[in-house]
């Protein structure tokens, strides 16, 4: 080896020397290392979330009937929606038990001539449309109107009328009662005891009804 050459080979091997002890200090970050905020965004985001209360759901109200008691039995049955004029529990509409004949007249549920004549005790007035001579309605002097009897498909407001079996009548009204002739039955108005009902029943069947006050007096 020449003296010329010895420091030349000396510089080469210190600066690779440099080189190799800046690599281990870190003084220089190789290149290829990635950077932190490059390694967040390429990883997907993942949220935690801390379990909470349960949400409480809102009551929703239902329209199911309340059980009914058991033992209970109904006081009465319900009546069926039926068509028809209701008769009862005072009056046939605006027609009310105890009205003057006047007054009686001016609602148009009977006609205003009395079928022949009639007394003072009792004038017998027909419904308009209905039979001829049949005497829907009973008035007195003393008592106003004291009977109307059920015509043109009228029923009770229990739902009876002509053509109820006995059997119905007997559950709308348990405290029925035999009247006068034999196939009569009576009973008081529900919730208007001073009246009553008057039910002519034949083969099992309502033939006829009448709606009555206690001074009935137009039959006998």
């Amino acid at each position: 080896m020449s003296g010329k050459s010895l420091p030349h080979r000396v510089l080469l091997i210190s600066a690779a020397a440099g080189f190799l002890l800046a690599g281990c200090t870190g003084e220089q970050e190789p290149a290829a290392t990635p950077s932190r905020t490059a390694a967040v965004t390429s990883a997907p985001a993942t949220t935690t979330v801390e379990p909470g209360p349960a949400p409480t759901q809102a009551a929703v109200p239902t329209t199911q009937p309340k059980p009914t008691a058991v033992g209970s039995t109904p006081t009465r049955p319900q009546p069926q929606a039926k068509r028809g004029p209701v008769i009862g529990p005072d009056g046939y509409g605006t027609l009310k038990l105890g009205m003057s004949q006047r007054e009686a007249v001016a609602t148009g549920r009977i006609l205003s001539e009395p079928v022949g004549g009639g007394s003072p005790e009792c004038r017998a007035h027909d419904a308009p449309g209905q039979v001829e001579g049949a005497g829907a309605v009973g008035i007195s002097d003393q008592y106003g109107v004291s009977i109307i009897f059920g015509y043109g498909g009228a029923h009770t407001p229990e739902g009876i009328g002509v053509g109820s079996t006995s059997a119905e009548v007997k559950r709308a009204y348990p405290d029925l009662k035999q009247g006068w002739p034999e196939s009569h039955q009576v009973t008081a108005v529900p919730g208007h005891s001073g009246n009553r009902y008057d039910f002519a029943v034949v083969d099992g069947k309502v033939v006829q009804f009448s709606l009555r006050n206690q001074h009935e007096v137009c039959v006998s």
